[in-house]
């Protein structure tokens, strides 16, 4: 059917870039094969990650391999930016917060709507980043704590930044001319009991406050 569906469009699909992929909270045993155009697509394993359009979905969909990621790629890019971006390197802070809000947070946060119904561990880790960023920038001794860091600066914390991006999404969504899309923001109607792992029930239960009157 979907080869059908494809054709008709008059795409067709590539096998090689094709996987198959189960979510679910328990091991499973992959049924038959799949085949496209008489080719076996094989099941990942529940150890492994797709990755689809930059985001790497694990079978259990709590993002922290995603996560853990781009954390590696945060980490790479603030070491190509050490000569720079050091203790004893004056850089005037506008300047740093630039560096910081164009190049490492858009990797941190990345997709970040989609995931944002995962755990607060992985929000906390990604927070640990911008608050050595800030400790960097400033040279801050020890005794300075990371609240007051974080509140001295005019950058937004990694959960009310998530927060931000996550309202804008949602929000936007009815506007897009795509029945999918529309549906994206709407409560499924069938009960399950991990239907507030979902990413837009986390969105309506943690930031309620937050929409729009």
């Amino acid at each position: 059917m979907i080869e059908s569906w494809a054709a008709a469009l008059k795409m067709k699909i590539n096998p090689t870039k094709t996987a198959a992929n189960f979510f679910s909270l328990r091991p499973f045993s992959p049924p038959s094969p799949i085949t496209i155009h008489s080719e076996n697509i094989p099941w990942y394993p529940n150890t492994k990650t797709v990755k689809y359009l930059g985001l790497n979905l694990d079978t259990r969909l709590n993002w922290t391999t995603h996560i853990n990621l781009k954390l590696q790629q945060a980490k790479a890019k603030l070491h190509q930016l050490k000569p720079i971006i050091n203790r004893s390197v004056k850089l005037p802070f506008p300047s740093a917060l630039t560096i910081f809000k164009s190049l490492i947070r858009p990797l941190l946060l990345y997709a970040c709507p989609i995931w944002i119904a995962t755990a607060n561990y992985n929000i906390k880790k990604l927070q640990i980043i911008q608050n050595q960023f800030l400790r960097t920038i400033t040279n801050a001794p020890w005794f300075v704590s990371n609240a007051q860091l974080n509140n001295e600066f005019p950058l937004d914390s990694i959960n009310h930044h998530i927060t931000y991006r996550s309202t804008q999404f949602y929000h936007h969504l009815p506007q897009i001319k795509n029945l999918t899309s529309h549906r994206l923001a709407k409560n499924p109607n069938s009960p399950t009991r991990i239907k507030n792992k979902f990413p837009f029930h986390a969105f309506l239960t943690k930031f309620a406050e937050l929409e729009p009157s």
